[in-house]
């Protein structure tokens, strides 16, 4: 950890407890369409980005999504979202306040379109901890695809291997992987597979556990 000089935030159950809000979100916006969707796709999609996931599910679907699906979501979703407000994940602020403290790069590099997320990080009142925020639409190949860390390694100038990144979801960190950045993952929804488990520095409960591995480092 002692080489590290940037760490790379996933948001969406890395840093904001959202993800069951979004499940629950897109669940209800399907049945207002009529499309019989499995919950186990809704899962297959966490850490992708708007296309990733307009794909996948069109594919398991065996035809296109209708028009105004995603008008629905987002209906849905920031209703919830902003009229009930969004929870901090444990141990993100702690873990924040000691990158600044000791001069580590901090960006979000998050699948959620850029609008969406400075709305959310702004909500949760972090946003100012952050001196680069990478949005899905900002990239064209989404999470398992690099770009997204590559562009954010890139943006606050240090190389991939200075880099953390945080993640919670497979596609997450097979996308730091696929960066040649170091990533540990903090589950979330779900226990990270077999592959993931491999391919990360550490698998740990809390973003806690994150700050004590920093400062055990140093």
């Amino acid at each position: 950890m002692q080489h590290i000089k940037a760490v790379l935030f996933d948001m969406d159950g890395l840093m904001l407890d959202t993800e069951t809000i979004s499940m629950q979100s897109m669940k209800k916006a399907t049945q207002r369409l009529g499309l019989n969707v499995k919950d186990q796709w809704l899962f297959d999609i966490i850490g992708m980005n708007r296309k990733g996931a307009e794909a996948y599910m069109s594919e398991q679907l065996g035809h296109p999504l209708p028009e105004g699906l995603d008008d629905a979501f987002i209906e849905i979703y920031a209703d919830h979202l902003f009229n009930h407000g969004i929870d901090l994940k444990p141990g993100l602020t702690e873990l924040l306040d000691y990158l600044v403290d000791n001069n580590i790069r901090r960006a979000v590099a998050t699948s959620t379109r850029t609008a969406m997320a400075h709305k959310k990080l702004k909500s949760s009142g972090i946003f100012d901890y952050f001196e680069q925020i990478v949005g899905g639409d900002q990239i064209n190949n989404g999470k398992p695809a690099p770009d997204i860390y590559l562009r954010a390694a890139e943006l606050v100038g240090v190389a991939p291997e200075h880099c953390l990144a945080l993640e919670d979801s497979d596609n997450g960190a097979k996308a730091a992987y696929a960066a040649e950045i170091s990533v540990i993952v903090v589950p979330d929804l779900k226990q990270p597979k077999d592959e993931t488990r491999q391919m990360a520095t550490k698998v740990v409960k809390s973003l806690h556990d994150v700050r004590n591995l920093f400062e055990t480092a140093r």
